[in-house]
């Protein structure tokens, strides 16, 4: 099969919060035929951020999904693979708002839609504007540390419950996966600004994650 013969969609959650969320949006359409946003409108400002996806995406804009509840551990995730099941696209492209593919990942597109696995890992750099060392996990080069799930094959009936972490569908958990040679740029430390941004809200993230782990 090919990759032109695949209907490819891009899904991206975003708070506006990050400065470049805007560039990535733009970088993502080349690689997709469609796209579906959802819009945090607890931490963002839905009247802001609407218009301007709107704008960026214009006839590829497929859904937008606005989220008026605070954030939770992996929900955001099974928001949005219930927002496919009436698209069913047989390709998915999953970025962060701070993240881009490379543009030269076609040929290992095509090898991965013709081999059994359904999802594809890929590893992460993290540029800065000022060659800077940026924010890291202790021991890790890169933000995220491992590879996570970034492109997978749609099927109905997917699901995350019982996430495993690393943006892995808990429905190909046992299907080996594709491991992409190609890395994402991760923008999360572009700017010091940016950083410390990104710190304070993975502090605040993981916090929530454990108090609702811990609830449960």
């Amino acid at each position: 099969m090919e990759l032109t013969e695949m209907y490819k969609v891009g899904t991206i959650t975003t708070t506006g919060e990050n400065p470049l969320w805007e560039m990535i949006l733009e970088s993502l359409l080349v690689h997709v035929d469609g796209m579906v946003v959802i819009i945090d409108n607890v931490v963002g400002n839905v009247n802001i951020i609407e218009p301007k996806v709107k704008r960026i995406c214009g006839d590829q804009l497929l859904k937008i999904i606005v989220n008026n509840k605070p954030w939770k551990y992996d929900q955001w995730r099974e928001n949005m693979l219930r927002a496919l099941d009436d698209i069913k696209p047989d390709l998915v492209f999953v970025p962060d708002d701070d993240e881009a593919f490379p543009h030269d990942m076609n040929e290992e597109l095509t090898e991965f839609i013709n081999d059994l696995s359904k999802v594809m890992f890929f590893g992460h750099t993290s540029p800065t504007i000022d060659g800077r060392i940026p924010f890291m996990y202790p021991g890790k080069t890169s933000f995220p540390g491992n590879p996570h799930v970034k492109i997978y094959k749609w099927q109905e009936g997917l699901t995350y419950k019982g996430y495993a972490g690393h943006g892995q569908i808990s429905t190909y958990l046992n299907i080996e996966p594709f491991h992409a040679k190609a890395t994402t740029f991760h923008y999360a430390s572009w700017t010091q600004r940016i950083d410390d941004t990104h710190v304070r809200s993975s502090n605040l993230k993981e916090k929530h994650a454990e108090e609702i782990y811990e609830e449960s």
